[in-house]
């Protein structure tokens, strides 16, 4: 049961677009269509009901690839490495309200000065509320000379994926 949780939740989107094209190609269907009856997808109200759910799942699947291949590098990283750190790079308030078990909090504007103490990790992975802050914090951390930096983007979804 929690394997189709993961999948569901790791695959939400291509699911939305699959309904949708699904309810987009029986519209097709019933307001377009074929009027000879010879066409292969449009002449039948299930082939095009079928070929609108592919079409979609693929058009939404593609914008969910990258985000959740960097979240599973980020949590082969943690598991494989345990000299590997994660630093949320939100505020102290922020910081308290939930985060990564295990994650210390070092807020972006004093990243700079912290270089020094994250030297002796193997990997460090930053994240943040949404992503951002995270990628400004991988660009400092970069531009000091720290190898093996990566941007984790929002702490909840590596936590969701972590668990």
């Amino acid at each position: 049961m929690d394997n189709l949780k993961n999948i569901l939740k790791n695959n939400w989107l291509t699911l939305v677009g699959g309904i949708l094209g699904a309810a987009g190609g029986y519209l097709y269907w019933r307001f377009v269509g074929c009027a000879s009856g010879s066409c292969p997808i449009t002449s039948s109200p299930l082939m095009s009901t079928i070929w609108g759910a592919i079409m979609g799942g693929l058009l939404f699947g593609m914008f969910r690839s990258k985000r959740y291949k960097n979240q599973k590098k980020m949590v082969e990283i943690i598991n494989s490495d345990s000299n590997t750190l994660i630093v949320d790079v939100r505020s102290k308030e922020e910081f308290r309200g939930g985060h990564i078990e295990n994650s210390v909090n070092i807020p972006l504007d004093r990243i700079s000065g912290e270089t020094e103490k994250l030297r002796k990790y193997n990997h460090i992975i930053v994240v943040c509320a949404s992503g951002m802050r995270s990628a400004q914090a991988k660009s400092i951390l970069a531009g000091k000379g720290l190898k093996s930096v990566h941007n984790g983007g929002a702490w909840q979804s590596l936590n969701s994926n972590l668990k």
